[in-house]
Protein backbone atom coordinates (compact mmCIF):
# COMPACT_ATOMS: atom_id res chain seq x y z
CA UNK A 1 0.00 0.00 0.00
CA UNK A 2 1.14 3.58 -0.66
CA UNK A 3 0.30 6.70 1.52
CA UNK A 4 0.28 9.77 1.29
CA UNK A 5 3.79 9.56 3.46
CA UNK A 6 5.52 7.56 0.84
CA UNK A 7 5.38 10.16 -1.77
CA UNK A 8 5.32 13.46 0.17
CA UNK A 9 8.75 14.59 -1.71
CA UNK A 10 6.64 14.40 -5.40
CA UNK A 11 4.02 16.47 -3.27
CA UNK A 12 5.90 19.56 -2.98
CA UNK A 13 6.14 20.59 -6.38
CA UNK A 14 2.38 20.89 -8.17
CA UNK A 15 1.66 18.32 -10.60
CA UNK A 16 -1.59 17.32 -12.35
CA UNK A 17 -1.27 13.93 -12.93
CA UNK A 18 0.53 10.89 -10.31
CA UNK A 19 1.50 7.68 -11.82
CA UNK A 20 2.19 4.71 -9.58
CA UNK A 21 3.74 1.83 -10.88
CA UNK A 22 2.11 -1.24 -8.98
CA UNK A 23 4.93 -3.75 -9.43
CA UNK A 24 4.83 -6.22 -11.88
CA UNK A 25 1.60 -8.20 -11.39
CA UNK A 26 -0.13 -4.66 -9.71
CA UNK A 27 -0.35 -5.72 -6.33
CA UNK A 28 0.46 -2.00 -4.90
CA UNK A 29 -2.67 0.28 -4.59
CA UNK A 30 -3.14 3.78 -3.10
CA UNK A 31 -4.50 4.19 0.22
CA UNK A 32 -7.48 5.84 0.70
CA UNK A 33 -6.05 8.61 2.73
CA UNK A 34 -3.58 9.39 -0.69
CA UNK A 35 -6.86 9.05 -2.67
CA UNK A 36 -8.74 11.71 -0.80
CA UNK A 37 -5.57 14.11 -1.13
CA UNK A 38 -5.28 13.72 -4.71
CA UNK A 39 -9.32 14.29 -5.33
CA UNK A 40 -9.05 17.56 -2.98
CA UNK A 41 -5.95 18.62 -4.65
CA UNK A 42 -7.35 18.04 -7.90
CA UNK A 43 -4.67 15.71 -9.09
CA UNK A 44 -5.52 12.66 -11.44
CA UNK A 45 -3.91 9.19 -9.99
CA UNK A 46 -3.19 6.69 -12.45
CA UNK A 47 -2.12 3.12 -11.05
CA UNK A 48 -0.92 0.39 -13.87
CA UNK A 49 1.10 -2.77 -13.29
CA UNK A 50 4.84 -0.74 -13.61
CA UNK A 51 5.95 -1.23 -17.19
CA UNK A 52 2.41 0.00 -18.20
CA UNK A 53 3.03 2.78 -15.49
CA UNK A 54 6.47 3.83 -17.27
CA UNK A 55 4.71 4.31 -20.84
CA UNK A 56 2.02 6.10 -19.43
CA UNK A 57 4.80 8.62 -18.10
CA UNK A 58 6.69 8.60 -21.12
CA UNK A 59 3.88 9.50 -22.76
CA UNK A 60 2.91 12.38 -20.53
CA UNK A 61 5.72 13.88 -19.08
CA UNK A 62 6.01 16.98 -21.87
CA UNK A 63 2.67 17.40 -22.08
CA UNK A 64 1.45 17.56 -18.09
CA UNK A 65 3.19 18.31 -15.16
CA UNK A 66 3.52 14.98 -13.84
CA UNK A 67 4.75 13.30 -10.79
CA UNK A 68 5.28 9.24 -10.80
CA UNK A 69 6.66 6.68 -8.19
CA UNK A 70 7.11 3.14 -9.47
CA UNK A 71 7.34 -0.15 -7.30
CA UNK A 72 9.96 -2.11 -8.68
CA UNK A 73 8.92 -5.86 -7.05
CA UNK A 74 6.22 -7.83 -5.48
Amino acid sequence: VCGLGDIQDLLRVEIEVLILGKGKPGMMRADQELRRFLEQQGVRLIEQPTAEAVVTFNNLYRKKRVGAGFHLTC
